[in-house]
C-alpha cells in the first residue's frame, strides 16, 4: 500500500522515487542484557526437615524439582511471592518454639534479602521475561492495515502493572490473573509490528515529503495561471486524485491506526514502567535506557515514536504547500 502511493505520487509529480533512507531498527536487548541478579539462597536438609510445620517446607520442595530448577521468569516471581508469603507465616509459627531460634534467623534474613530484591524479581518478570521479547521482536512483518486493535495486549499489560503494585504494598499474587496476563503478553509481536510500521512509514513519508517540497518550491508544479483557474490543469487533477484517493483514502487511514496504536501501547509500557520508579537502580541498565531512548521515549527527538510523528507531520505540510500553490488545496 505504501509502495503504491508512492508510485503514484511520484508519477504524479513526474519525478522519479528515490530509494528511501533506511538505517535498521533497534533490536530489543537479550535477556541476559535485561536481567538483574539475585541472590541465590540455600537451606541445608536439617533445616529443611525441621520447617515441617510450614507450608513453605513444600514451596522450597517443590522450587528444587526439576521443573522448579527451569522455571520461567514469570514463574520464579510467583514463587519468590509465595514464599514471602509462606516465610512469614513460618516465622510466626515458629516464634514461640526456643528450639528453632537459629532456624528463625535464618529464615528472617532470607526474608529481608528477597524483600530488598522485590524490584529486581518484578523486573526480570517483566521487561527481561521471554514474553516481552516476543512482544518487541522485529521479526514480523508491518502492522497490517486490517489489524485488530491491541485492547487485549494493552489490558494484559495494564494488569501486570497493577499487580506488580500490589505485590510491593505485600499483597498476595493472584496466579491466575498473572498467568493469563503473560499468555497474551507472549502471544504477539504488537510492539515489533508498529516498530516495523512506523519505520516504513518515516523512510518513504520523508522521501515524498522531498519530492512534495522540491516540485512545490524548486521546480513548480503548476502551470503558469493554473491558480486560481475554475478548471484545474490535467497534471494537477492527477495529483487531486493521488491526495484523495490514496494518501486520504488509504495512507491516512493507516497512520491513524499506527498512531493510535502505537499511543496506546506505549502508554501501558509506561504504566508499567512506573511501577519501578521508587528503585531508579531497576532501570540503569546500559542497554534498555539505550533501547528506551531509540524506540518509545517521548522525550527522545531520535526515538521512532518521535521521528514518526514528526515524519507525518512534515508530510501534511508538504500536501498542503504544494496545493496551496496550485489554487486547490481542499476547504
Amino acid at each position: 500500500m505504501v509502495d503504491n502511493y508512492g508510485y503514484r505520487l511520484g508519477n504524479a509529480l513526474e519525478v522519479s522515487l528515490p530509494e528511501p533512507d533506511s538505517t535498521p531498527l533497534v533490536l530489543y536487548p537479550e535477556r541476559r542484557e535485561l536481567q538483574h541478579v539475585t541472590t541465590e539462597l540455600s537451606i541445608d536438609i536439617l533445616e529443611f526437615l525441621r520447617l515441617s510445620q510450614c507450608d513453605l517446607q513444600r514451596l522450597i520442595g517443590s522450587r528444587n524439582s526439576g521443573l522448579g530448577r527451569v522455571m520461567a521468569d514469570s514463574q520464579q516471581w510467583l514463587y519468590e511471592a509465595e514464599f514471602l508469603v509462606l516465610a512469614r507465616q513460618c516465622l510466626r509459627q515458629l516464634l514461640n518454639n526456643p528450639d528453632a531460634t537459629d532456624l528463625q534467623v535464618e529464615l528472617q534474613k532470607a526474608v529481608s534479602v528477597k524483600t530488598q530484591e522485590r524490584w529486581f524479581v518484578a523486573w526480570n518478570a517483566a521487561y527481561a521475561s521471554q514474553e516481552f521479547q516476543t512482544l518487541f521482536s522485529t521479526a514480523v512483518e508491518p502492522l497490517p492495515p486490517n489489524a485488530a486493535k491491541a485492547g487485549e495486549l494493552i489490558e494484559a499489560i495494564t494488569e501486570l502493572a497493577r499487580v506488580q503494585r500490589r505485590w510491593f504494598d505485600h499483597e498476595r499474587l493472584p496466579q491466575q490473573d498473572v498467568e493469563l496476563a503473560y499468555q497474551v503478553i507472549g502471544s504477539v509481536k504488537y510492539a515489533g509490528q508498529l516498530l516495523r510500521a512506523m519505520d516504513v512509514l518515516i523512510n518513504q513519508l520523508s522521501v515524498l515529503t522531498r519530492m512534495l517540497e522540491m516540485r512545490t518550491h524548486q521546480e513548480p508544479f503548476c502551470r503558469a495561471g493554473a491558480h486560481g483557474l475554475s478548471t484545474p490543469p490535467p497534471e494537477v487533477k492527477v495529483l487531486q486524485t493521488v491526495f484523495f484517493k490514496f494518501y486520504i483514502g488509504e495512507i491516512q487511514p493507516y497512520i491513524a491506526l499506527v498512531y493510535q496504536e502505537a499511543k496506546a501501547l506505549q502508554l501501558s509500557l509506561r504504566k508499567l514502567l512506573s511501577v519501578y520508579e521508587d528503585s531508579p537502580e531497576v532501570m540503569e541498565n546500559p542497554a534498555w535506557k539505550m533501547y528506551w531512548h531509540q524506540t518509545w521515549d517521548e522525550q527522545s527527538e531520535v526515538s521512532v515514536w518521535n521521528r514518526y510523528q514528526v515524519s507525518v507531520e512534515s508530510h501534511t505540510k508538504a500536501w498542503q504547500g504544494i496545493l496551496n500553490a496550485c489554487g486547490v488545496m481542499p476547504r
